[in-house]
């Protein structure tokens, strides 16, 4: 089995070795053009000799040509980040990705949409937007810039074939990507490989249009010649540029397989379940299409899928997958290389899976910074728990974009809070206190950031002005409690996934105001001694100098702080994320309520933590006491 050896790394660790992979490949496909260059210069300068050209005229055409090519790596590659600029949701379409969403899911795809919702819960990640491709094969791919505007694309083929199980390994090695920053990586791959393409591509126009030119000016020489100068640097751009794009192939391939090797190790901690992914991967084999993908585009973007989408001539001894047989003999060992025969999926015919019992455990202040990006082994079937006991009718209005957003107010207010009463919206003011009194009743604490993140998908769906609209409301009822604020600075991050927050604060220090209006604010939310717990928080930021004392809980200050520490680096927020748990944990330990507000502040500073429950009885946590099986119903 699969042990995942490098999994000792934490969430920052992985993400940080994502951008040092990121700056690698920067470096070398820059080495790769420079060569190209090198070389597309070298050719020009022979045609230029053969030419017999003025040294003055060879001068030129050598600057006129240096600069040409980088222009076109530079252009192409900017032109496909524009393309891109929508992120996940670009990529899906691209593909010819169909979103589904619960009003019109078939039976299948609404047990896509719990697998997915369910792992996104489990892992304190958004929950991304789901896209089918109508594909026959089985394959499947996360896409986009930031975990806010991720999408996940899953096949026809897939759906059709994998049971829950084996569909919900795939899954689990899709949200490793996204907390391991690969999505990201791999976008950014597949934009600065374009830009290589390009040369090649100018270069088979030259060559075309030189051709065509030269048939139409035999009889005169001079238009010939030039014809036949344009030729020759059509060539040179074609085969160097082809190499180079090959080159940055190499590169891509290098940079990619190692994180599905890993991907893979993730996706088994995440589920507990290695026959999941493994069986997934035989049905590769089994199937007479395997993972390959109809669609053009799948080949540029090989390396964002589960599997090999395609076989090209160029990818023999590169690919950007481990081969198939050796990611199955890692996940099991005992493989005897059989492969079983290949039975449609129906519901009647699913079997769930039996995986050993996981005893939940109280949370220690000092493990949760250790739990970021992590998905432990009881946090999907709790995670199943949360999304199962939210009301149908919650489930539903999340799904739907107008529905949303009264949902979305809803997990901001209890349904009796006197705040509806400034709502001016018509639609918000009658549905949001219908849809809040079903959250008051399923349980408000646990239930809230659950329905937020069901709301996700469909709030991105809105229109700028749209959005900008229901903004409105939800500042105007941030500053209720300490919760609603951050639970609003979530909802308003997410709004704008495009609007990523770069990293600013490299030092502690600059931030230390900052840090004491957050702590304070959650010891004051804690059931202890506030002095105490902020005292106690304060310490875990080794600061120098005496202990500040503890402000007065000033909502709006929070929001701001929010802001300024989101663009912290890692290590900042991993002290942060220790010293947050304390400010609210006076006792030691991390109850269920204190654990969903550390969840929210966690998603305000990019730092995902997951659903996790603690040691107390079931009666005394209701929305945990009815934890169905991840195997269990889909709906």
């Amino acid at each position: 089995m699969m042990d995942g050896t490098r999994n000792h790394l934490d969430f920052w660790s992985r993400q940080d070795a994502a951008r040092r992979a990121s700056r690698w490949l920067v470096v070398l496909l820059l080495l790769a053009v420079v060569v190209v260059v090198g070389a597309i210069d070298a050719a020009t300068a022979w045609l230029c000799q053969v030419g017999h050209l003025r040294d003055q005229d060879r001068s030129t055409i050598l600057i006129i040509t240096t600069l040409g090519t980088l222009g076109l790596v530079i252009g192409g590659a900017a032109w496909r980040f524009w393309q891109l600029r929508e992120g996940g949701v670009a990529v899906a379409l691209q593909l010819g990705g169909r979103e589904i969403w619960r009003g019109a899911a078939t039976e299948a795809e609404r047990r896509l949409m719990a697998v997915v919702e369910e792992m996104a819960i489990a892992s304190g990640l958004p929950v991304p937007r789901i896209y089918v491709l109508n594909e026959e094969g089985i394959n499947a791919c996360a896409a986009g810039y930031t975990p806010a505007d991720a999408v996940i694309c899953v096949t026809k083929g897939a759906l059709d074939h994998l049971s829950r199980d084996e569909l919900q390994g795939v899954v689990a090695h899709e949200f490793s990507h996204i907390l391991n920053g690969d999505m990201t990586l791999n976008l950014r791959t597949l934009c600065l490989v374009h830009g290589l393409l390009v040369i090649g591509l100018t270069g088979r126009v030259l060559i075309e249009t030189s051709l065509d030119g030269s048939h139409h000016t035999v009889s005169r020489r001079r238009d010939g010649e030039g014809s036949l100068g344009a030729l020759g640097i059509g060539l040179a751009l074609a085969i160097l540029g082809f190499l180079g794009w090959i080159a940055g192939m190499l590169i891509r391939a290098a940079v990619c397989r190692q994180r599905e090797h890993l991907a893979d190790a993730h996706a088994v901690q995440f589920t507990r379940y290695p026959a999941g992914l493994a069986g997934a991967l035989i049905k590769t084999l089994g199937l007479s299409r395997g993972s390959l993908l109809v669609s053009p585009a799948s080949a540029e973007a090989a390396h964002l899928f589960f599997a090999l989408p395609r076989r090209e001539w160029w990818d023999i001894g590169i690919s950007t997958h481990p081969p198939v047989q050796d990611r199955i003999r890692a996940l099991d060992p005992a493989w005897d290389g059989r492969i079983p025969e290949l039975v449609s999926w129906r519901p009647s015919n699913e079997t769930p899976a039996v995986r050993p019992p996981v005893a939940a455990q109280a949370v220690a202040p000092a493990r949760m910074a250790a739990l970021v990006g992590t998905v432990p082994p009881a946090a999907v079937a709790f995670g199943a728990s949360l999304r199962k006991h939210l009301p149908p009718a919650l489930r539903n209005a999340a799904s739907d974009s107008q529905e949303a957003q009264a949902a979305c107010l809803a997990a901001l207010l209890p349904a009796q809070d006197p705040a509806w009463a400034r709502i001016t919206d018509p639609f918000l003011a009658h549905h949001g206190p219908r849809l809040a009194a079903l959250l008051d009743t399923a349980g408000r604490e646990r239930g809230r950031l659950t329905l937020i993140q069901l709301c996700l998908p469909a709030l991105r769906r809105l229109t700028p002005a749209q959005a900008a609209t229901l903004a409105v409301p939800v500042q105007a009822v941030a500053e209720t409690d300490l919760a609603a604020t951050v639970l609003a600075r979530l909802v308003l991050v997410h709004l704008r996934p495009h609007q990523t927050s770069a990293v600013s604060y490299h030092a502690m220090s600059p931030l230390a105001a900052d840090c004491a209006v957050l702590l304070g604010a959650l010891a004051a939310a804690g059931s202890g001694d506030i002095q105490v717990a902020y005292e106690a928080a304060w310490r875990e930021l080794l600061l120098p100098g005496a202990i500040r004392p503890r402000p007065a809980a000033d909502l709006a200050a929070v929001d701001a702080a929010l802001t300024r520490l989101r663009q912290a680096n890692g290590a900042i927020k991993r002290r942060l994320i220790t010293a947050c748990a304390q400010a609210v944990a006076a006792d030691g330990r991390v109850d269920p309520a204190e654990a969903e507000l550390l969840r929210l502040v966690g998603d305000s500073l990019g730092c995902p933590l997951p659903a996790f429950a603690d040691d107390e009885a079931p009666q005394q946590r209701p929305m945990a006491s009815t934890a169905p099986s991840p195997s269990g119903s889909s709906s």
